[in-house]
């Protein structure tokens, strides 16, 4: 699963805030943008004012995780 090409001009949050995210399979790649301040790659999700955040995230992942950052 890929969350985020290195390519995207705004922010990118994969996950439920109010049930269970689930990813499962071989590999797990998150790559924040190369030309976009802000234009993260996220498994979760932001807390705000807009309540209480009740979801797990459990990731099952066989090979691999990259997490790339964001480059500045």
């Amino acid at each position: 699963m890929f969350i985020g090409d290195g390519s995207q001009k705004e922010e990118i949050a994969v996950a439920s805030r109010d049930g269970m995210t689930q990813i499962s399979g071989a590999s797990l790649t998150l790559r924040g943008s190369n030309s976009t301040d802000g234009a993260l790659a996220m498994m979760g999700y932001r807390v705000d004012d807009w309540g209480d955040v009740a979801g797990d995230i459990v990731v099952d992942v066989s090979k691999f995780v990259l997490l790339q950052p964001q480059e500045s």
